[in-house]
């Protein structure tokens, strides 16, 4: 449903990153993980040209490498041939743990297969109306509204420990980065 001659690359990102956001601020949601579920039926080529190739490859690793969030499962629906191109390209640029959990599912069979029915829209095999999900999601953005608009207001005090694509070597000769990553984050 995203409409091209309306909206860009830019648009869409933020969207995304709007859903994150918020997905990640609850507690349960961090602990369980994230099923992801796209219907691209309507896709068109437009939607995949207004991403250039080096943004797409960036934005998939940081949204699999830099984004704290757990992606437990992916599932694709209804896939147009053109999009097979970039489903192969994706599949070439995420880690093979993402990779194994990425499934393009056959629209006979619908995702209701595979994800309790109680989590998804009637539309697919589920219990409440679409429309009724996403109503009771825009009022959850809007409670949410001025914590997300509080990261606009965050500002960097430092770049020390972020991993950079050429990290720097200090004169002992050791790699001066952040060890671990948010997965294996312990908090009391």
């Amino acid at each position: 449903k995203f409409d091209t001659s309306k909206f860009n690359s830019t648009d869409m990102a933020r969207a995304h990153m709007i859903t994150y956001e918020t997905l990640i601020d609850d507690e349960e949601t961090q602990i369980l993980g994230v099923t992801h579920i796209g219907d691209v039926t309507d896709g068109s080529p437009s939607m995949i040209t207004m991403w250039s190739i080096n943004e797409f490859a960036t934005l998939l690793k940081w949204g699999e490498q830099s984004f704290p969030m757990r992606h437990k499962e992916i599932h694709v629906l209804n896939m147009p041939t053109v999009y097979k191109y970039v489903y192969n390209f994706m599949l070439s640029r995420i880690s093979e743990k993402i990779r194994d959990r990425v499934r393009v599912t056959d629209p006979q069979e619908g995702p209701h297969k595979a994800i309790d029915p109680c989590l998804l829209p009637c539309e697919y095999g589920g219990v409440m109306p679409m429309s009724k999900m996403v109503e009771l999601w825009k009022k959850e953005l809007d409670e949410k509204r001025e914590r997300l608009l509080s990261f606009d207001r965050m500002n960097l005090l430092s770049d020390q420990g972020i991993i950079c694509r050429r990290s720097k070597v200090n004169d002992s000769g050791e790699i001066e980065n952040m060890s671990g990553s948010f997965r294996k984050l312990e908090v009391d």
